[in-house]
């Protein structure tokens, strides 16, 4: 399981603390990098070569419905501010006949970026969600002939549609169910990396959580509400305009239910602009997001 790990659909299985926690599309990442030091040594010069300190490349896990609770939890944790959670596991690389092929263990990772697909109410894609973390260390370790893949036998997770989401903006619940595409949201963990010792691999300490802007557009006949909190907001009439709360949800196929949530505090408006005549793209600023998955979600 040497460089970029690709296969076809989900042929992994995850594992956190020794139990599996669900199947994911692809992953990539998770290799070793370090320097080649040259340098001269003794009177005449002589060159000799060695590594310098080891870095380990982060995995970035592709993965939807169907995963465990504690991988979601693990996600949530990362940016709600109650904890950031470090786990150890392993990716496993399974065979067509679902057998183990290749095993890539890591240690003391963190969840360090979490990327939620764009969505547009007139496409019917398939969504997916991007999840990278950063171990501490990690190795390729050797795998059994089988491996018990119980509630994760099946390689499908359940549907997960681009086109199904539920929008809301404190006090602009109309003009929120009009919202007919949102930007992809990309949640940040920040973290810092120090050598000590005689480590040659270093500790991890995560830092500064980035929370991005969200971007939509919504019909200009159904967004006289957001034209009006921008115009109050932005070019001021005097009056102090509180930041709102809101939300996002990933619905199931053809139902109200959520399989995920994205909880919004502290929302503003700092851009509006008009998309040709009929549409109008607005941006809007956010403090904080918690991430939460529904139990239709959870396998």
């Amino acid at each position: 399981m040497s460089g970029t790990m690709r296969t076809q659909l989900q042929n992994f299985v995850l594992e956190l603390d020794g139990k599996l926690a669900g199947r994911l599309f692809s992953v990539d990442g998770g290799t070793v990098r370090t320097q080649i030091i040259d340098e001269p040594i003794g009177l005449h010069n002589e060159r000799i070569k060695h590594t310098s300190q080891f870095d380990l490349q982060p995995l970035v896990l592709i993965c939807g419905t169907g995963m465990s609770q504690v991988f979601y939890k693990w996600i949530a944790g990362a940016f709600d501010g109650r904890g950031r959670q470090r786990m150890s596991g392993a990716v496993i690389l399974l065979d067509q006949n679902s057998k183990p092929k290749a095993r890539r263990e890591f240690y003391n990772a963190i969840v360090v970026e979490v990327v939620l697909p764009a969505l547009d109410s007139s496409q019917k894609d398939s969504a997916y969600m991007q999840v990278t973390i950063q171990p501490e260390q990690g190795r390729t370790a050797s795998t059994s002939e089988t491996v018990d893949l119980g509630v994760y036998a099946a390689r499908l997770a359940k549907n997960w549609y681009i086109n199904g989401f539920r929008f809301q903006i404190e006090g602009l619940v109309t003009d929120s169910q009009h919202v007919t595409h949102i930007d992809s949201i990309d949640l940040k963990q920040g973290m810092k990396k120090m050598y000590t010792g005689q480590d040659r691999f270093p500790q991890i300490e995560p830092t500064k959580v980035e929370f991005p802007n969200i971007n939509f557009e919504v019909p200009a006949t159904h967004g006289e509400g957001f034209l009006k909190w921008y115009n109050e907001s932005v070019k001021g009439n005097g009056t102090s305009v509180q930041p709102r709360s809101g939300s996002i949800e990933f619905l199931a196929p053809g139902s109200n239910t959520p399989y995920f949530g994205l909880g919004l505090n502290g929302v503003g408006p700092f851009s509006l602009q008009r998309q040709g005549a009929n549409a109008l793209r607005i941006g809007l600023y956010c403090d904080s997001m918690t991430f939460r998955a529904g139990s239709a979600a959870i396998k």
